[in-house]
C-alpha cells in the first residue's frame, strides 16, 4: 500500500507540471496574437512608406510624360512637365494651342504633315551640387523664381521624327530637378 501510494504521488507529481506546461501556451496566446498584429501593421506601414517614397523620388515619370507629349502630339503634357513658374512664363503671351501650331508647322515643313515621333531614353547622370546651385541661380535670374532644388539628373534622349518627306533624330539633353518635392523638367 505504501509503495502504491508513493507511485501515485510520483505519477501525480509528474502530471501536475505537464498540466501547468499546457496552461503556459494558453496564457501566451494573446501576447503572440498581439505581437503578430503589431508586426503585420509595421510591415504594411513599411510597404506604404516605400511606395510613397518611390513615387515622390521617381523622376522617370516626368521624363516619360515630357517625351510622350511629343509622341502623342500633346502640348499640354509637354508644358505640364515644367514647374508652375515656367508654365506661366511659357504661356504668358501665347496659348498652348498656338505653341503647338508653331511646333507642328515647323515639324511638318521638314517631315510632312503625317509626321510621328518616337523616343528612347539614354544615359542619365546625377547633377552635381555645384551644377544644381548654378541651375537654381539661372532659374532665379531667368524666371525670377526663388526655388530650392534638392536633387536632379541630366537625361539624354533621342527623339526620332519621321514623316512621308523625311526623318531625323533629335538628340535631347535636359535637366530634371526636384523642386518642393516634385520632379520637373527645366531645360
Amino acid at each position: 500500500a505504501g509503495e502504491s501510494k508513493r507511485l501515485q504521488e510520483e505519477v501525480g507529481a509528474q502530471q501536475e507540471p505537464q498540466e501547468e506546461e499546457e496552461d503556459i501556451p494558453k496564457s501566451r496566446l494573446p501576447m503572440i496574437i498581439g505581437i503578430t498584429v503589431i508586426v503585420g501593421i509595421l510591415i504594411i506601414a513599411g510597404v506604404i512608406a516605400a511606395i510613397y517614397a518611390t513615387s515622390k523620388n521617381d523622376y522617370t515619370a516626368v521624363v516619360e510624360n515630357y517625351l510622350q507629349g511629343y509622341q502623342q502630339k500633346d502640348v499640354n503634357k509637354i508644358i505640364s512637365s515644367h514647374p508652375k513658374f515656367m508654365q506661366e512664363k511659357i504661356t504668358e503671351d501665347t496659348t498652348p494651342e498656338e505653341i503647338w501650331s508653331n511646333l507642328d508647322s515647323s515639324f511638318s515643313a521638314g517631315l510632312g504633315d503625317d509626321w510621328t515621333a518616337t523616343y528612347t531614353i539614354g544615359e542619365t547622370t546625377e547633377i552635381s551640387n555645384s551644377d544644381l546651385e548654378a541651375l537654381q541661380s539661372d532659374l532665379k535670374e531667368t524666371y525670377d523664381a526663388d526655388v530650392a532644388i534638392s536633387e536632379g539628373y541630366w537625361v539624354a534622349a533621342d527623339l526620332k521624327l519621321s514623316g512621308s518627306s523625311n526623318s531625323t533624330t533629335m538628340p535631347l539633353v535636359f535637366a530634371v530637378v526636384k523642386i518642393d518635392n516634385e520632379w520637373n523638367v527645366v531645360y
